[in-house]
Formats: C-alpha cells, sequence, structure tokens
C-alpha cells in the first residue's frame, strides 16, 4: 500500500527547500528497533501493535504503532508509540502519519484516540481540525494523583492530553488491506 503525501516546507529562508515526498506503508514490527532509543519515554513495544511507518526514498523516518483497547463499556484503539527520527524532526511527519493512520481506521468505522504526553504535539493536535481533545492535560495534585505507578491518568507522571480522530477517511478498500 502506497500513500503517497506531499509535504512542502519554508522557514525564514530566502532558500526554498525541495518538497519531501513521503509514502506511509505498514511495516513490520522489527523495525521498532531503529526507533526505540529516541522514544522519550520506554523501549518497550507491546507484541500485539499494527505498526505504520513513513518512508522517504525507501528509507523508515516515522514509526507509528496501533493497540487495540478492549475495555467492556467503548473498546477503542490507540496509538502505542510514535516516533520520527531525529533528523527529521519538526517537519510535520509525525502529525502526517497520525492522519494517515486515523483516517485507515476510520474508515474501517474503528475509533482512534491518541493519549498525549508531549506539549508541542498536545498543541499541533489541538490544532488540527482532524483530531479532537477528548481529554485536557491536567496538573496532579496530591488530591488527584494516585500512587506511583498506578491509575490510567499517570502515564509515567506526566499530564496525559487524550485526543480522538475525527477527520475524513481513506477508502474502505485500502483500509482493509493496511490494517486487516
Amino acid at each position: 500500500m502506497n500513500v503517497e503525501c506531499a509535504v512542502n516546507f519554508r522557514r525564514r529562508s530566502v532558500d526554498k527547500h525541495p518538497p519531501l515526498d513521503l509514502r506511509v506503508e505498514r511495516i513490520e514490527r522489527w523495525i521498532w528497533g531503529m526507533f526505540r532509543s529516541y522514544h522519550y519515554m520506554s523501549a518497550g513495544l507491546h507484541r500485539g501493535v499494527k505498526c505504520f511507518g513513513a518512508l522517504s526514498e525507501g528509507d523508515c523516518v516515522g514509526f507509528c504503532a496501533v493497540l487495540h483497547f478492549p475495555h467492556p463499556k467503548n473498546s477503542h484503539y490507540r496509538i502505542h508509540r510514535l516516533v520520527v527520527l531525529p533528523d527529521w524532526q519538526g517537519l510535520g511527519i509525525g502529525l502526517l502519519l497520525l492522519d494517515t493512520v486515523g483516517a485507515l481506521y476510520s474508515a474501517l468505522g474503528r475509533e482512534l484516540r491518541m493519549p498525549a504526553m508531549h506539549p508541542s504535539l498536545i498543541r499541533s493536535l489541538d490544532r488540527s481540525p482532524r483530531w479532537s481533545m477528548t481529554k485536557r492535560p491536567g496538573v496532579f495534585t496530591t488530591r488527584n494523583r494516585p500512587a506511583k505507578g498506578r491509575g490510567v491518568g499517570f502515564m509515567g507522571g506526566r499530564p496525559t492530553a487524550v485526543f480522538c480522530y475525527v477527520g475524513s477517511s481513506e477508502t474502505l478498500e485500502l483500509a482493509r488491506r493496511m490494517v486487516a
């Protein structure tokens, strides 16, 4: 499956940057080994994830893992890991990867959530018309702070925002090939 997206960027410069051609593809989980040392929270990867990559000229520069989150009241899918290699950060690759994966899951009628802890990622998702904030990041106090390592909202001690994908969908045929 090839979803090709062109990303053009310009940063306070007279020189024009060349367009960046990216493809989002389903990738093997062993590719996580290239990205694990760049994830700011944990190098672990759940064994039940489906992995997607942003590829530029055959090189994987972005990684996204999706995990099914079964729940008796509201079963959904969530982004388990999102990493862009350091040399490629700041170009919008992470958001492009999230939007593409969100469109695939939306086409299948599946709810996709993104728990975000990093302040710049929270700002980017909050500005995006494709993502809706379902839980605002809060400040832990002694009253609402769970015991260390326990509780859903703890996530390593950082206040976490949760976003839900609300953007447009990919075609059903493409989504079935990529996700199934």
